[in-house]
């Protein structure tokens, strides 16, 4: 080899060299507008909350013709998804099944690449890891929950919903990549439906947003709560989930209560006890209107479903002063979530005696309630005025929906104790 050979070799090394060099002070850059692109993804995703639920129910409605929209609202449901009639809560019968089915790697994999760099060579894993890290919300934790794996709405003796094992970041890394990738998606093509390829996760989701064999699904309820008067008319309640304080729908309107269905503590016994939607509703109403701390058990206590308010709610239950009535599960689009629909009705003078100390603020947000004089919560007016004049764009869906049923159904629901459903 020549002396001109020689270097033009040297100058290939070095320029190989300064390449490498260079690409590493950029690194760190690159890391950082990954990571702040992330977090302004996220902040858009809220911004355009109402947007976003209306272009994702549009996609599934057309992908799966059997879903339908709820009334007006962006909550999706189909006929296999609730009863032929709403039926009372205690009719709703929850199942343990042990080793519920793997994820599919597919989707896995799918939900990684909304995902921002954790370093130069190689993205957060998980969707849960990079929001903790990255835009921490205040109440976020990696709770044990339990996961849908079947639901027969139609069985002969009543609802059969069958739960097995999961975690509160298995949601987080599927439903929160999945509306993440939409907000980018029509971020960049703004008024279009963005195409299945430009969303890995929706489009594997599309024809079957639900496929409970496949995907972890860990649902929620949704209660609508409404205080009658003696004379027959009602009131209800909404929360408003604070900015920053959830991991979830920051900054919308929800039904109250509204919680996950998971056990109240990390005792294996709660797995099995706490496997019920009226001991997850009575849990939530205690935090949320009665302002309580969320129930965790970290040292393996068990919540005292004995003593007030839990007392107080069963035996309202058991006199007809309060009625818990099921109306089936939805789908939230934007997220895919799941969340099981009921609709409390209290009589006023229960309903005063139970939430006597009722909160105005609590861990997840506001409540959003009228007031007498006196200071007694009564709620917002129950008619479809009143629920005409409520911010579209702001309520979640779960709310929206649940209101549209409510007033579907308002001469059932709003029956005199003991009177026969029609």
């Amino acid at each position: 080899m020549d002396l001109e050979q020689w270097l033009g070799l040297a100058g290939l090394v070095a320029a190989g060299v300064g390449v490498y060099y260079a690409r590493g002070a950029l690194a760190p850059e690159d890391v950082g507008e990954s990571r702040r692109s992330f977090v302004s993804g996220r902040k858009d995703m809220s911004a355009r909350f109402g947007e976003l639920s209306e272009t994702a129910a549009d996609i599934h409605v057309r992908a799966r013709p059997a879903l339908e929209r709820i009334g007006t609202s962006a909550l999706l449901w189909e006929p296999a998804m609730r009863p032929p009639r709403p039926v009372p809560l205690r009719q709703v019968t929850l199942v343990w099944q042990e080793n519920p089915p793997p994820a599919d790697p597919a989707l896995l994999r799918a939900a990684q690449r909304s995902l921002p760099k954790e370093t130069r060579s190689q993205r957060y894993e998980r969707y849960s890891s990079a929001l903790g890290d990255l835009a921490r919300p205040a109440l976020f934790e990696d709770r044990p929950s339990f996961r849908l794996v079947r639901a027969d709405w139609s069985h002969p003796d009543g609802p059969r919903l069958y739960f097995g094992a999961g975690q509160y970041f298995d949601l987080i890394d599927q439903n929160e990549a999945v509306a993440h990738e939409l907000a980018e998606a029509t971020r960049r093509e703004p008024g279009r439906l963005p195409s299945r390829g430009r969303l890995p996760m929706r489009g594997l989701l599309a024809d079957d947003p639900l496929l409970l064999a496949r995907r972890k699904v860990l649902p929620s309820v949704g209660t609508l709560t409404l205080r009658r008067t003696p004379d027959g008319q009602a009131s209800f309640f909404l929360l408003k989930r604070g900015k920053g304080k959830v991991a979830t729908g920051e900054e919308t309107y929800g039904p109250l209560p509204g919680g996950m269905i998971q056990p109240a503590s990390l005792s294996p016994l709660a797995h099995r006890r706490d496997l019920s939607l009226w001991r997850v509703i009575m849990r939530e109403y205690n935090e949320e209107l009665l302002g309580a701390p969320e129930a965790t058990g970290d040292t393996g206590t068990e919540v005292d479903y004995g003593r007030p308010p839990y007392s107080l709610l069963d035996a309202a239950l058991d006199d007809g002063s309060l009625r818990m009535w099921c109306f089936g599960m939805a789908l939230e689009p934007l997220h895919l979530a799941v969340c099981v629909l009921t609709v409390a009705v209290f009589e006023a003078r229960t309903f005063d005696t139970v939430f006597a100390e009722a909160v105005e603020e609590n861990d997840e947000g506001s409540v959003i309630s009228g007031r007498r004089a006196d200071g007694a919560v009564v709620g917002l007016p129950f008619s479809e005025a009143s629920v005409a004049d409520l911010p579209a764009d702001r309520m979640s869906s779960p709310a929206a929906g649940l209101l549209r049923l409510a007033l579907q159904h308002q001469e059932m629901l709003l029956a005199p104790p003991g009177a026969t459903p029609g």
